[in-house]
């Protein structure tokens, strides 16, 4: 992930931590998505910009 962002390593796991621990909270920043969309798509994987968005849960509004 950090080589097709083309990023230093340890950005995609600072993408996974939370906000207060310097994180990202979970998103993956909007500059890298269509490189790794890009990537994807010449693997075969079915990934859309829908999957970048942050997931809903029960709380909130629709």
């Amino acid at each position: 992930m950090a080589r097709i962002a083309g990023v230093h390593r340890t950005r995609p796991w600072n993408w996974t931590r939370s906000k207060s621990e310097g994180g990202t909270g979970g998103i993956i920043p909007f500059e890298h998505i269509p490189k790794l969309l890009d990537a994807a798509q010449s693997e075969g994987i079915a990934l859309s910009a829908d999957d970048f968005l942050p997931a809903k849960t029960p709380g909130d509004a629709a």
